[in-house]
């Protein structure tokens, strides 16, 4: 019996719908499989990328060289600095501390000049010229030497010029008690207690 034309209609409507069917799988199977291995592929590239060592030009590694030693040079500036500070401020008190102890010696000095002032003044010699080598002021040379030391910033020519006055004006009254002068003993005494006033004013209004 012969195929109906129906049925052939249907036979190749079927045969048709499956092979588009087919077809239409094939090409999404085909772009599928295209983007997977374009996935691969940026995923590999982007492996290797990031394997790859990192590479800065000679400008940005001068650069980074040039930062590197400004800041290293920065900190060792500050350290030395901070030192240097230190180290002024410890010879600051060292020098304020040596002008406080030389100024109370030389008011003692001051004191006892004064006592042998007064025993010129009642016309005991021997007792003034003891006066004179006892004490503070038989250390006063060397309490001037000190006072030039302490004075050195403040008053560089303490010790040609103050220095030397003050043991002008001792030996001077010293010479005077052994003649006898009492005149020029208490002249001689005057001088040396000015000259020792001006040196205590000196040590307490020196800079520090």
């Amino acid at each position: 019996m012969a195929p109906s034309h129906a049925s052939l209609f249907d036979v190749g409507r079927a045969f048709a719908t499956r092979g588009w069917c087919t077809c239409r799988e094939g090409t999404q199977g085909r772009h599928v499989e295209a983007a997977s291995v374009e996935a691969r592929s940026r995923k590999e590239r982007r492996r290797r990328h990031e394997a790859r060592p990192k590479r800065r030009s000679a400008f940005a590694k001068t650069l980074l060289v040039v930062a590197t030693c400004a800041w290293k040079g920065e900190r060792a500036k500050a350290a030395n600095d901070a030192v240097l500070d230190a180290l002024r401020a410890r010879d600051r008190v060292r020098v304020r501390a040596s002008q406080v102890d030389v100024g109370r010696r030389i008011d003692g000095c001051i004191a006892q000049a004064q006592r042998v002032r007064q025993w010129i003044q009642l016309d005991d010699v021997r007792l003034a010229r003891e006066e004179l080598r006892k004490e503070k002021l038989s250390h006063l040379r060397l309490d001037v030497k000190d006072a030039a030391i302490a004075l050195a910033k403040s008053r560089p020519t303490f010790e040609r010029f103050e220095a030397m006055e003050v043991t002008g004006a001792l030996e001077a009254l010293d010479a005077s008690l052994r003649r006898g002068a009492k005149e020029d003993a208490l002249s001689e005494a005057d001088m040396l207690l000015l000259q020792l006033q001006e040196i205590s004013k000196e040590l307490a209004m020196a800079k520090w």
